[in-house]
């Protein structure tokens, strides 16, 4: 498994050494992504919460 991302890397970066730039670009994407998500789950949860509040408002005022 190792020697196969080693190959990878070095089949893309023709520079030795550059495959770690590529892994940090990636650890770096995923931190992104995972907090993106985050945020995401979080405006969800709050656009549930308003159509919730929304929802009784409408009922109260029937």
């Amino acid at each position: 498994m190792l020697a196969n991302s080693v190959h990878i890397s070095t089949e893309y970066n023709s520079t030795p050494g550059s495959g770690k730039k590529t892994k940090t670009l990636l650890k770096k994407l995923v931190i992104f992504l995972k907090k993106f998500l985050f945020f995401f789950e979080k405006l969800l949860f709050f656009f549930e919460k308003l159509l919730i509040f929304f929802e009784n408002v409408l009922i109260f005022w029937r």
